[in-house]
């Protein structure tokens, strides 16, 4: 069976499964809304029976109507991670229910469709006040979107209650008060976006870029990233041109050598002349050989996005190499990419574009610079709380930054004395089948690198199916890049773990290895890899052994580690080696021009 054909089939029953979800939550919502409705109109009537024609107290209309939000803003804070996951259909009526629950208790009066004057203006705002929150609550995924749609519809409620209870002056009151407020906002919303203030890289969730890339960075964007409290790194400011790739604008073309790849190639944690691209260049320049490098990376990205990159972008620039940097996560171990990224192809099966919904296009408090920077606000203020709490413990920089030390001692403490695998745990991993494993280290098989660090003989059918789908990307990849007249290089990027007890040693925690293990220099992936490249006729370039010598022959003083202590990523030490190894490579393979 083709790519085009498996994929376009695999799309297809997305779409199936999708509707379905669709039809079922729609159902249940329904269902949900018609109980809710009911139970407030017949509890309405029965209070209206027992007081005849009576209206309850106004601290009870407030409880009544305040009490589905209240409990939706405790579910939020507790429990955001289940809201989230429920179909956003499921959501959107859940909330119209409450909606419809809380209304009643306002319109205590009846006067639904009697409020004229100024009522008739708080009733208008107060309904399209609702309409947001609503939409917030539905497709909203960060805790400030969410919380704010609870703020939102509790002014809605107000001025429901203002609308159908209150006297003509107090309505004219709080409709110009509502007036003022919302004038102002729109007014910081304006200055916002005619300062240019804050504007950075959340345009990566563009319509247009999602629908051609999945995702890529917005040119002549900027953002900033910010060290967790166990990395080491400061915070780094992150650039990209008027193509969209991090740095300087691009030398002359064609270019020599065109780095392609995720987060080790986009290099977030790292100043731009420390990264990967700039350091080859100098490199080769010193040589004489003047070399012209780009380079562009994005978190997440694997050979399909990467691809994709190359036949809008990347092959416009005639590189003479293209050099795919590729890690252990690139390699899926069930489904394929086609399906997961729901890619539309052409009829003879490149990518063509991305058939996603992108939730962003319809969440209106999404659109609005100020929510850009109240979420910004969240995260210093979570940031700094947390740094307070760790204050008080008894580790006496952890306000700051902390010791490498401090670092893998609060590593070790979060993940207990029990999340450590043994020596004999891992060995079990790497020569024994699945069914053969105890039941907890079967389930660690299957996460995080385990499955492509395994031996090719431990691989399951699942896995070796998926591996095929990545062959073949890789496969039409290679033959893109033959056809502009240049060469497909792979270059495999080291799992820390296995290149020095030094490299990751506090996010090596999170991953059950002590500070004493180094897993084998050889794993399934790179057999893997080494197999597809000898197939199609790639050059495969690992340089798992010389990180690992390299880092064995250091004595004191110890250089600086290759990998981050935590983010796990190239330090700009890393980038430096990786960055010469490459250089020696390209010497290589100007004297010999045709490697084998």
């Amino acid at each position: 069976m083709s790519l085009a054909l498996s994929t376009h089939r695999s799309v297809e029953a997305d779409v199936w499964r999708f509707s379905l979800l669709y039809a079922t939550a729609l159902a249940v919502s329904l269902l949900v809304t018609a109980f809710a409705i009911r139970t407030a109109w017949t509890a309405v009537a029965a209070e209206q029976g027992t007081q005849a024609g009576g209206r309850p107290a106004s601290w009870a209309r407030v409880v009544l109507a305040t009490a589905p939000w209240a409990v939706l803003a405790v579910v939020l804070a507790t429990r955001l991670r289940w809201w989230l996951l429920r179909p956003w259909q499921l959501r959107l009526f859940a909330a119209y229910a409450a909606l419809a629950w809380s209304a009643r208790w306002t319109w205590w009066s009846g006067r639904v469709l009697a409020v004229t004057g100024w009522g008739a203006g708080l009733t208008c705002l107060g309904a399209g006040l609702a309409l947001v929150a609503l939409n917030g609550l539905a497709v909203g995924i960060s805790p400030v979107v969410l919380g704010a749609s609870v703020l939102v519809m509790l002014t809605a409620m107000f001025l429901f209650d203002v609308a159908g209870n209150g006297r003509r002056g107090r309505q004219l009151q709080v409709l110009g008060l509502t007036c003022g407020v919302l004038v102002a906002i729109v007014a910081a919303e304006l200055l916002l976006r005619a300062s240019r203030v804050g504007e950075g890289l959340r345009t990566i969730n563009d319509p247009e870029i999602v629908r051609q890339f999945h995702h890529n960075t917005a040119p002549m964007s900027s953002s900033l990233t910010q060290p967790h409290l166990l990395d080491e790194f400061a915070p780094v400011v992150v650039g990209t041109n008027a193509v969209g790739m991090r740095g300087p604008e691009l030398p002359a073309l064609p270019l020599d050598i065109l780095l392609i790849g995720d987060s080790f190639v986009y290099a977030g944690q790292v100043a731009w002349d420390e990264t990967l691209a700039p350091r080859l260049t100098q490199d080769l320049n010193t040589t004489g050989l003047n070399a012209r490098v780009a380079s562009h990376g994005v978190v997440g990205w694997s050979p399909l996005l990467e691809w994709n990159w190359y036949l809008k972008v990347g092959r416009r620039f005639r590189p003479r190499f293209t050099v795919l940097v590729f890690f252990w996560n690139d390699l899926w171990t069930k489904g394929d990419e086609s399906s997961q990224y729901r890619v539309v192809l052409t009829p003879d099966g490149r990518p063509d574009h991305f058939a996603i919904d992108l939730p962003s296009r319809w969440l209106l408090l999404r659109q609005s610079r100020i929510v850009d920077h109240l979420e910004g606000l969240h995260a210093r203020l979570r940031d700094s709380g947390m740094r307070r709490l760790a204050a008080a413990s008894s580790l006496p920089d952890f306000g700051t930054r902390l010791t490498d030390a401090d670092a893998k001692i609060e590593a070790a403490r979060v993940t207990g004395p029990g999340g450590v695998l043994q020596e004999s745990d891992i060995q079990l991993l790497l020569t024994a089948p699945t069914s053969n494993l105890p039941r907890a280290l079967r389930d660690v098989a299957a996460t995080k690198f385990w499955p492509t660090l395994r031996p090719m003989t431990l691989w399951s059918d699942e896995q070796f199916e998926a591996a095929r789908a990545s062959e073949a990307v890789l496969r039409r990849f290679a033959s893109d890049v033959s056809a502009d007249g240049g060469r497909l290089i792979l270059l495999y990027v080291p799992n820390p773990l296995q290149v020095g007890v030094r490299e990751c040693s506090v996010g090596r925690y999170f991953d059950g290895i002590g500070d004493t293990t180094v897993l084998p220099p050889d794993s399934g992936i790179q057999q893997w890899l080494a197999g597809v490249t000898r197939r199609l006729d790639i050059e495969f370039l690992d340089p798992t052994i010389e990180m690992h010598t390299w880092t064995s022959r250091q004595t004191d003083p110890l250089p600086a580690p290759l990998y981050l202590r935590y983010d796990c990523h190239w330090s700009a030490a890393g980038h430096r080696f990786v960055a010469d190894y490459l250089a020696r490579w390209y010497a290589r393979t100007l004297q010999n021009p045709s490697p084998k």
